[in-house]
This record gives structure tokens, sequence and C-alpha cells, in this order.
């Protein structure tokens, strides 16, 4: 491990930057690094990624390191289970782990025969798969040896359970897109094979108004034989009414040489009625002395497969998987998107509401993670009877979920508040034979015009919840309202 630089240096070492090429988890990785060097005032703050080979930074706010932390993180020897989530250590000139010499410290730029350095103080907090697995670690490095009470042990574990999210999306999406990959390079093959292939030919005779089908074609769609005819009217007819415009102005263009290949992805009506995506492709292959097209050869491919998962990565990119709810960018941009509503708006109101699920850790410890997944999703499913048209909705944290209430006051958004709780309370969540009763508490703000993005509302409302857990739990609280009372 090494230290940051002396807050004193001049030449500091540059924190990661994000570069235009970035992938959207790369901004969001960089972001958690930013406010857990903000929120707790330390020199740096590193999101790593465990692997193999050993840790790797996939995120830093601050002055980087020489050299990564090590990994203090201890598994029990049976199941390959965690045993710390969170590691501090208030001032490790004063901790045996930081005083090998195998893992030097040198401020970064230093020479050779420069004293090396070391962080006065560290802490870390595992970050974990929802199944268990050990996926790195968030870690905060400071010049000055320092305490560090419940409350930050609890928002760093907040942090890295985000980071967990970010990290496993990614590595959905990533399978999920190299498989739209494979799909697409398969069905590039069939058309580049398209001479010997014999999958999904067609023919069209321009001047004649006909086509015809290779048998392989019929057969992707359902249809036997002798069941479809040659007029180019019945093809038409066979499109999806959405795609008619669309596939005559591609044919059009490519007749009129605006196009060097005819390519459209359409939907094609079945012989049992329902449609199917297809890809087609094709080149006119025969034209007259003044360049008029006469004949058109191609091939049609079944991509409903590839729609299928295309809708399926949209989806991933929105939704949380657990709760079925937006996630928190997801939501994040409906709020952005109903704040600029508002400031349209003169004398337009819409409230913001923060959620929290009361001693939700003590389930988790009592009962295991499996029956907590099973509390978010039987609060998200609580929560979403309670949606109206046009409500937005989401979880954006562990246990923390989020309303906003366009065209709502505060006072309408307490009572849907009191509703949601008395609905919490009645319906308990049951694991086998025992009823287990939940309440959460409630945080309430509204968003402002002036506010400069939807952030500050839900940063007030968040403000007013942890009031509400503070003041007992199971509580309504509103942003402020001690101060206008």
């Amino acid at each position: 491990m090494s230290t940051c630089a002396d807050p004193n240096d001049d030449a500091r070492p540059p924190a990661v930057e994000v570069s235009a090429n970035a992938r959207p988890a790369d901004a969001e990785w960089a972001a958690l690094a930013r406010l857990a060097q903000a929120h707790f005032g330390v020199a740096a703050a590193l999101l790593t990624r465990a692997g193999g080979d050993g840790q790797r930074l996939l995120a830093s706010s601050g002055p980087l390191p020489v050299a990564l932390p090590p990994d203090l993180f201890a598994f029990s020897q049976a199941g390959g289970n965690l045993l710390d989530t969170v590691v501090v250590v208030p001032d490790t000139h004063a901790d045996e782990r930081f005083q090998s010499r195998a893992i030097p410290m040198r401020a970064a730029g230093a020479t050779s025969d420069a004293p090396s350095r070391w962080p006065r103080f560290f802490a870390a907090c595992a970050v974990t798969a929802s199944s268990g697995r050990h996926l790195g670690a968030l870690c905060l490095l400071d010049h000055t040896p320092r305490t560090f009470d419940n409350a930050q042990r609890a928002f760093l574990h907040e942090l890295a359970g985000l980071a967990a999210d970010a990290i496993e999306r990614v590595e959905s999406v990533t399978a999920l897109r190299a498989r739209v990959g494979e799909l697409e390079a398969c069905a590039e093959l069939v058309t580049l094979a398209l001479a010997g292939s014999g999958t999904g030919v067609w023919d069209r005779d321009i001047p004649s108004g006909t086509i015809r089908y290779s048998l392989e074609w019929k057969a992707m769609l359902g249809y036997a034989p002798h069941d479809l005819t040659d007029r180019i009217e019945d093809a038409i007819a066979r499109l999806h009414p959405d795609d008619v415009d669309y596939v005559r102005a591609a044919m059009q263009a490519h007749f009129e040489n605006q196009t060097q290949t005819y390519s459209v992805e359409h939907r094609i009506r079945c012989k049992d009625g329902r449609y199917k995506w297809i890809c087609s492709r094709g080149k006119v292959v025969s034209r007259d002395s003044e360049g008029r097209a006469l004949r058109m050869v191609g091939t049609s491919t079944d991509i409903t497969e590839l729609k299928r998962v295309e809708a399926e990565l949209q989806e991933l990119a929105t939704i949380d998987f657990l709760t079925q709810l937006p996630n928190r960018r997801h939501f994040i941009m409906q709020s952005e998107a109903e704040l600029v509503r508002l400031r349209g708006v003169r004398g337009y109101v819409s409230a913001v509401l923060m959620f929290d699920l009361d001693h939700f850790k003590g389930l988790n410890d009592r009962w295991g993670h499996a029956l907590g997944d099973r509390a978010l999703s039987h609060f998200a499913a609580l929560l979403r009877e309670e949606v109206r048209a046009g409500d937005i909705v989401g979880r954006v944290g562990g246990e923390e979920f989020a309303m906003v209430l366009p065209g709502a006051s505060v006072e309408a958004a307490v009572v849907l508040a009191q509703r949601v709780q008395q609905r919490v309370l009645q319906t308990p969540m049951m694991h086998g034979d025992v009823a287990i009763v939940m309440t959460v508490s409630v945080g309430i703000d509204s968003m402002r015009a002036d506010d400069t993005g939807a952030y500050q509302s839900l940063s007030r409302g968040d403000e007013a919840l942890y009031a509400a857990k503070a003041r007992g739990r199971n509580r309504i609280e509103v942003y402020g309202a001690e101060a206008r009372e």
C-alpha cells in the first residue's frame, strides 16, 4: 500500500479522469468515489475491483497512491463468505498489518531516496454482489489519524452497495451485449453466404410486380410451399402497418440509386397472424439502359430474438432487477424532466417522498439476505399499488425508495405516506407460518423552481427521512417543518 501525497505538496498525482469514450458506468464509479471523498472529508477515496491477479483500480477521487491498498477482508474457511465487511484502521502507524516492508508506501513522484510516507487513516468497505461474491472494496485514505463512528460505517456500507449494483449491472450488460454481437455476426454470415445458404431468399421482378420466395423463406414465417402468391401487393399487405411507409421509402431510394444496397428491419405477418421481426437485405442486380431497376434479389433473416435481447438490454439499463422499479439512474432522469416541467408552469408544485424500511439490517441479520431481498420486493409491490398514472417511483438505494408526485402538495404527500405506512402494517410478509411485520420511515419535501437539479429536493427529502428515523422510526417528517411551526 502507499500513501497519498501530502496536502502541502505542489505536485499532486491527478485523480482518475473519465474519458469521452468511457462507459456510463465509469462516470458512475467516479461519482461514487467523489461522493465518498467529499462526504467523509478524506484525502482520497478509491473503488477497487478484486480479481484472481489481485486488485485493480476502477475509480478514484483525490491524489492517487503509488500502489493499491492490501485486501484486508477475511474469508471464512467454509463457504468462502466474508467475515468482515467494514475494516477501519484509525492509525496505521499503530497497526502491525501496515508495518511490513512487503507493502512499501512512497508519495507518487518521489525519488527512491525519499522517505516513505504512510496514510495515517484507512477505512474500507467490501463491495459484495447480491450472491455474496466479493467484488472489491471502497477505500478511504487520510493524512492524519481519525475516528470513524457507526453512522459513518453505515453510510460507507450504503455507498459500497451502490458500487456493487453498478458493477453487477455492467457485468450483466456486457454479457447481453456479447450475445447481441453473436446474433448480429450470425445474421451477417447468412447474408454473405447468400448464394450457397438457400435460406430466406427472395427474387423480385420489378416491372411485372411479382416476387418469388424460397421454401426456407416461407417456412420462417410458418407458410407452406403453396400458401403465398407472387404478387407484390400481397407482400406489402403482410407488412406491419407501422412499417409500410418506411419499407417503401427504403426500397424506392435503392431503386433510384440513392443507396448502394437495400437494408431494412421490419415486421412481417406470419401465417398464424403474429408478426416477426425480419432483417431484409437486397440489391438491384439488373437495370435497363436508362438505369431503371429491373430485378432485385435479397435475403430475409429472423431477428426476433435479437429484438428481444435489445429490449432486455433497454430494460436492464432502466429497471432495478430485484424490485422491478426504475433504478436510481432512471428515477433521477425522470425527476429532472419533472423539474423542467415545474419551472415552466407558474404555481405548479410536485412533492418528493423518500422511504426507508426500518430495521432492515436487523431483518437481514436475523433471517438472511434472501428474505431481505423478498422484503424489498414485497415493499416495492405495496408501494406500486399507491402509484398514480404519471407518478415517478424508483429504488434509489439499498432499502431506500423515492417518489415524485407531479402536481401534488406536501399535504397530499403526507396523506399518501400515511396510506403507505398503513398498507405496510396491514400486509405483513409471510415466512412460512411467521408473519413478518415491517414499518417504514418517510421524509417529504417539494421541488422548487430555483433548484439547480432534482438531487436538491431529493437531498432535502433524505434529511427529513433521517430525522424520521432519528425520532423513533415509523414516522413521517416534512423537511423544515419545525422552522415553519
